[in-house]
């Protein structure tokens, strides 16, 4: 038996294709309309293939790769690549806002040592209320004036004051309200004030709370990480001492 080509097959069913149509013709019958193309798959036309390519790669592009503002001082201002609107919140919209600074690998949130020129002391210094307000900014959500003026005890208080961050669109809600706020896309916190010590300050990011950790969390401060809980950030804090907020103006 003698083997064909798949250009021969392809020449041959041409062929017989045309032939049926010109006797359909001559017999005064209307040839069918050629099938549309498969949709999405391999038959799809090269350069169609190659212009989602090539949105892909621009997609994956757009974030510096080691996060949004990996080349500046803490506290500095800096210009997102995703921004948020408090209006229309959305979940995709959301991740992208908190996953473009790659708080895990971002230098930008590094813990260091730094002088105090007022005490002449070195302090070591970590960056959670500059990786909070990074994202929040970034989201729309309003923050103490002016930005980056505070730390993370006096950020609690700020969003747990009615005149100031309630005021603001700040409200407080449970841990689970937390999660579930998040997942829909709205700027949401989790925050610690330490009357005897550094606080600290997260943001809620979209994900699933854990029974025994709590909400999904992002975290810069002494362990930087991209996914995680509550309690990988807010380590030996009480449970009952945590609140969490959200921004529903």
């Amino acid at each position: 038996m003698k083997l064909q080509s798949l250009g021969q097959l392809a020449g041959g069913m041409a062929k017989s294709l045309g032939e049926t149509a010109r006797k359909e013709v001559k017999a005064g019958v209307k040839p069918a309309a050629p099938a549309a193309p498969f949709e999405g798959s391999l038959f799809e036309p090269l350069e169609t293939l190659k212009k989602g390519l090539s949105a892909s790669i621009a997609e994956a592009k757009k974030f510096p790769p080691n996060g949004v503002g990996a080349n500046t001082y803490p506290g500095s201002k800096l210009t997102p690549v995703v921004v948020g609107d408090p209006s229309h919140p959305s979940k995709k919209n959301y991740e992208q806002v908190i996953g473009q600074f790659q708080v895990g690998k971002n230098p930008r949130y590094t813990p260091r040592d730094e002088l105090n020129p007022k005490t002449g002391l070195t302090v070591h210094k970590t960056y959670c209320n500059v990786f909070t307000t990074d994202v929040l900014l970034a989201a729309g959500a309003k923050v103490p004036q002016p930005p980056y003026s505070v730390d993370a005890n006096q950020f609690h208080q700020w969003l747990a004051d009615p005149k100031k961050g309630g005021k603001a669109g700040w409200k407080e809600v449970s841990a689970a309200d937390a999660q579930k706020m998040a997942n829909d896309g709205k700027a949401t916190v989790a925050s610690y004030e330490n009357t005897k010590g550094s606080g600290h300050i997260a943001p809620v990011k979209p994900g699933e709370a854990d029974v025994d950790k709590g909400p999904a969390i992002a975290n810069a401060g002494a362990n930087n990480f991209d996914d995680g809980h509550v309690a990988d950030g807010f380590k030996d804090v009480p449970k009952n001492e945590i609140k969490y907020y959200v921004y529903d103006p």
